[in-house]
Parts: structure tokens; sequence; C-alpha cells
């Protein structure tokens, strides 16, 4: 008799979508309860990972403990790469009642793997009833019936273990509503409800919508809803089918997962009302993207992470509630907006003037500096230098921010075009520091290079005219 292994994959009991793995095989199963003409039915969707090419799986489905269908099925991945996964959809007939779905993946005769996911077939008997919610990572419009994918007019993928990242911006879901008496003049709501569950199970509303539609014997539905901003949590999912005086007439839900660091961090901005607030939601999109690029050198390091995601997929509001969020905290959450446009004044005035043709001013590691530390107390230009690139040396008598004093760095023009020069060497803390500058900048004068092995010099010979050290270190 088969070992069997349950292990559920939830919380609040709400998802039932179970993983098995080992060094070979990884499998995943989301299970979902319809109704056709005929008779209810369970779909089992099935996602499995192995390096395999033929699985077989077997599926028993237990009622107290006494297994009452059984099926035995050899499935093969077509794909070509084996990184692609298998997928496999079977819809098994049910009457109402609980039952133990078990799935065992089989790689060899001595080698198997269990899953079970316990159901429960609900009656559709009611006047409106409505099925379990079946949550999709995409749904596409298909004509191809043929298609194992195939429901109703499209094919779709399911959200793998309820969870959702920051880049799943969109929750898609299916189900179907049935209803037994049938008055084309009659409307039902679709009241949708998304909640967040604490760890004490008490439950807020975060987000509802409204649908009306028309009461049908049998009735596919596709839900496809934005949650870019719904922040980190366990929540739930419910669909209410209600009459026109709010009376609940069946109900359905489902629990999901949600990762979203940005919104954690700035969910509370975005419902603040505020003068500086408004400013920045009216920013046109250009404005707001250049913005981002201007603040960038000034960026605390914690917050590159979301840095990266507002450049990578970060939608206009989360750019602009950034910005301003910045500007809030810089300017201690006084005069924001003076703040706002006096850097951006300077941010331009950097633009303009190292502008190097291969993006903004503000952009290169001249106009990164100036906007991080302000104008240096002085600047030492050199074209000419016995074997050098044409290079800059930068001097701060003093540096706030890291309350240094006689901070110096060296810019350098290896390209020879243009005005873009890149910092090859400071004292400043936090910025390059390159023991081996001098033989960088002085690359054209390689026969000078003090010592045999040039990758580690650090030196070049003293030379008519070569006075890059001398200005660095005096």
């Amino acid at each position: 008799m088969h070992t069997r292994l349950k292990s559920i994959l939830s919380f609040c009991l709400l998802l039932f979508h179970l993983c098995v793995t080992n060094a070979q095989i990884q499998a995943y199963v989301q299970t979902c309860i319809f109704q056709n003409t005929s008779a209810k039915y369970v779909e089992l969707y099935y996602v499995i990972n192995s390096s395999n090419k033929n699985i077989q799986l077997d599926i028993f489905i237990y009622k107290s403990d006494t297994i009452i269908q059984a099926k035995k099925l050899k499935l093969y991945n077509q794909n070509i790469r084996a990184s692609q996964n298998l997928v496999h959809v079977e819809r098994i007939p049910l009457a109402e009642g609980a039952y133990e779905i078990e799935s065992i993946f089989n790689k060899s005769e001595k080698d198997e793997f269990s899953l079970i996911n316990p159901i429960f077939v609900k009656s559709f008997n009611a006047d409106h009833s409505i099925s379990e919610i079946q949550l999709c990572s995409s749904i596409k419009p298909s004509s191809d019936s043929t298609n194992l994918l195939y429901k109703n007019g499209f094919t779709y993928e399911p959200q793998m273990f309820n969870t959702y990242d920051p880049i799943d911006r969109l929750l898609q879901f299916y189900y179907e509503s049935y209803s037994t008496s049938i008055d084309p003049n009659t409307q039902i709501i679709h009241h949708y409800i998304i909640e967040k569950v604490d760890t004490n199970g008490k439950r807020t509303q975060i987000l509802e919508w409204f649908k009306k539609r028309t009461s049908k014997t049998y009735d596919p539905i596709i839900i496809i809803q934005d949650i870019s901003n719904i922040p980190s949590g366990n929540l739930v999912l419910r669909i209410e089918l209600t009459d026109k005086n709010k009376t609940i007439l069946n109900k359905s839900e489902i629990g999901f997962i949600r990762y979203n660091p940005f919104w954690d961090k700035f969910i509370n901005k975005y419902f603040e009302e505020s003068e500086s607030k408004r400013y920045f939601e009216k920013l046109s999109k250009d404005s707001a993207n250049y913005t981002l690029k201007a603040i960038l050198p000034n960026v605390p390091s914690i917050d590159m992470p979301i840095i990266n995601f507002l450049n990578k997929s970060g939608s206009e509001t989360e750019i602009k509630l950034y910005i301003y969020n910045y500007f809030l905290t810089i300017s201690n959450k006084e005069n924001c907006l003076q703040k706002y446009f006096e850097y951006m004044r300077e941010a331009k005035q950097i633009d303009e003037l190292f502008y190097s043709g291969f993006g903004r001013g503000f952009e290169t590691d001249r106009g990164k500096i100036y906007l991080k530390y302000g104008k240096p107390s002085e600047i030492i230009p050199v074209d000419q230098d016995n074997g050098a690139y044409p290079y800059e040396i930068w001097i701060y008598n003093k540096i706030d921010k890291t309350n240094q004093s006689n901070a110096k760095l060296l810019f350098y023009n290896p390209d020879l075009a243009g005005s873009d020069f890149r910092l090859l060497h400071s004292t400043v803390r936090g910025e390059r520091n390159n023991p081996r500058w001098e033989p960088e900048l002085y690359k054209r004068a390689a026969t000078e290079i003090i010592g045999n092995n040039t990758i580690d010099a650090t030196r070049v010979r003293d030379n008519f005219h070569r006075r890059a050290r001398e200005y660095f270190e005096n």
C-alpha cells in the first residue's frame, strides 16, 4: 500500500495546492471544483518539472479512506528543453461530499512521490450558486478546443502557489456562476472584496469593486484586477452574489499571498492628502522619469533595490510616490516643494554643464559627484601632461556628508572624445579608491611604468610635465 504523505501549503485552510520536490522531480497541483451541464467535477492542474521525459502519474480519490476512483496515466514531456515544465489537466466528475485526492508521481518502479489534496464538492443547486475561484497567471482568448488548457474560449495557466511577487501586478481569476431560475430581467450583482488577514485571523478590507450580470444558467467569468498597490501579506479574495437589495445569495473565497516591498514602505504616503503630494501626482511621466534619474546619486543605498524595481517595472504612480517621499525626507517634512525646486534647478544646470552625448549630464561621473557633494572648492584641468590622458582633479576643502577635509577626486578621459570624464581615483570615503590610478592615467607611457609586473604596478617614472601625483598629493 502506498505511503500517503499529507502536506498542505495553506493559511486559514484556504489554499489547497501542493508541491513536492526531490533532487529530480518537482510537482505542483491546483484543484478547483466546477459544474458542467451534466455533473460537478474537480479540475486537477498539474505542473511537473523533471529531468525524466516520461512520468507515471497515478491518481487515487478517497472518500472515508476508501478508494472510489483511480486513474493511471503515462505523461510525456514533449518540450525540447529539460527546463520546461510538463503541464497536464484532469477533469474528474464527483458527487457532493468530502474527498482526498492522492497524486503519485513515479520516475521508476521503486521511486515514487505522493501529494494529498483534500477537497469538498459543495451543492450548486441554489437559485444562484458560485464555483470555486481559480487564480491564473495568464488568461488568453483561444479557439483551439484541442488544447489541453482550453476552457470556454480561452487558455489559462495557474498562479503557482497562489503567490504574487512584485512583478505580478494583475490578479487574474476565473469562476462560474449558476442559476436554476432564469429571468432575463434579473440582475445579479457580483461583489468582489479583497481583505488582509493578520496573524490573529482578523480581516481588514482593502479593496472592493462590483459588476452587474444578467442571471444565466451557466456563466463563466474572467476578471482582471490591478493589485500593484496592495502591500505584502496574507489576503483573501471573496466573491459575493447579491440581489438589488444587497442580500447575499451565495459566496466563494480563496486565499493568496502578496509580496510587495515597495508598497509596504509607501502605503501610508499613498493615502496622504497634501498640497505637495498633489503637485508630484500631477508631474508628467517624462518629468517624473527625469527627476528619478536626477536624484539617483543621492538615493540612500538601502533604497537601491527599490530604484532597480522602479527602473525595471515601476508604474508612473510608484515613481511619483517615491519622488515625493524622497523630497519629503530630505526636507525634514518642511518646505518639501521648495527643496524639490532647488534640487531640480541645480540638476538641470549640471545636466547642461556635463552633457556628454551619452546620457544626462548628471548621469556622468562628474555630474554625480557634483550633485552629491556640491561645487568643488577648486578644479585643476589638465589637457597636456606627458603620456597622460586629459584629466581633472577636483578638490573639496570640506565635505559635510563624509566629514572630510582636503578631499580629492581625479577624473580622466581615456576615450579622448567629448567630455565624458570618468572617475579614476579619489580620497572620498565611499567613492572609488584605485591604487593603480597612475599607470592607468599614463597608459600612453606604458614603457615608463615602474616595476616588471605591469598588472600590479602602482607608479610611473617622474618626467618633464608629469604632474598628476604632485597635484593630487600636495
